[in-house]
Order: structure tokens, then C-alpha cells, then sequence
């Protein structure tokens, strides 16, 4: 069973290790990429207000790792928790593992008062379909142009 710790600025050297795997692993990297502002970016992210990170653990080796943010629009004090990011090392990807962090986002979600939970189209390891089943709903679109340099 996966164990899942929230992490603090003390975690800082595993996560952004298991960052760094994780562009890897995705093919994320390209000519764009700043490894120096990428660890920045890790690094920031740790200490930003409204930013959380959990740890995926199995024993005691880092598996995976899920980003949340805070959202509050201005005119409402509603909050909705956003998962950001999440990510599994291969050998832990199953529909079974992501399944187990939905339920402790929505846990969390009645826990701590959030309206509701945004999952964005974009996170490759949360399929849409488990996404139907569990009867979450698309809410928006969202567009976006692309500068032509």
C-alpha cells in the first residue's frame, strides 16, 4: 500500500531528484529547458502559500509525488483544491494507484471545507474515464494561443 506524506521544505532534495526523473521519464525536456530554473521552480514550490505537495512512498523510496494548489476566485470565499500534477515511477502506474489518491483528494476535499476538487485534462497518469466513473464533471474550456516568434 502506498503511504502518502505531505512534504516540507526539509523533503526539498527527493522531490526535486524525483522532479527531475519525472520531465525525464515524460519527455518533457527539449531546448527550452533551464535546469537552474527548473530546481528554482521545485525548490519555490515547497514554500509557496496555497501550493502542497504530498510524497508517494512505498517503505521508505519516494514513488511518486502529487502537486495541489489552492483556488479561490474573487468573489467568493468558496475554495477548490487543484491537483496540479501527479506522478508515479513506472512499475507503480495502475489505474488502482491513482484511483487511491482521488479518494484522498475528496477526503480531504470534505475534510477541509473545499468545494470542490479540479482535475485538469493534462495530467497523464489520471484517465478520463475513471475521471466519469467517480462522477467528476468538465467544467470549462480553456484556449490558448500560441506566440508564433
Amino acid at each position: 500500500m502506498i503511504e502518502v506524506k505531505k512534504l516540507s521544505k526539509y523533503d526539498v532534495g527527493a522531490g526535486l531528484m524525483l522532479a527531475t526523473e519525472s520531465i525525464e521519464d515524460l519527455k518533457l525536456k527539449d531546448e527550452t529547458f533551464d535546469p537552474m530554473m527548473f530546481n528554482f521552480k521545485i525548490k519555490n514550490m515547497f514554500v509557496t502559500p496555497g501550493v502542497t505537495m504530498f510524497g508517494l512512498f512505498e517503505k521508505e523510496e519516494m514513488i511518486g509525488f502529487v502537486v495541489l494548489s489552492d483556488q479561490q476566485m474573487l468573489w467568493t470565499s468558496l475554495k477548490k483544491v487543484f491537483l496540479e500534477f501527479l506522478y508515479f515511477k513506472r512499475g507503480y502506474r495502475s489505474e488502482e494507484n491513482v484511483e487511491y489518491i482521488l479518494e484522498l483528494l475528496e477526503k480531504m476535499m470534505i475534510e477541509d471545507g473545499y468545494e470542490s476538487v479540479i482535475v485538469g485534462d493534462d495530467n497523464p497518469f489520471v484517465p478520463h474515464d475513471l475521471l466519469d466513473k467517480r462522477n467528476y464533471k468538465v467544467t470549462k474550456r480553456i484556449y490558448e494561443k500560441h506566440n508564433a516568434y
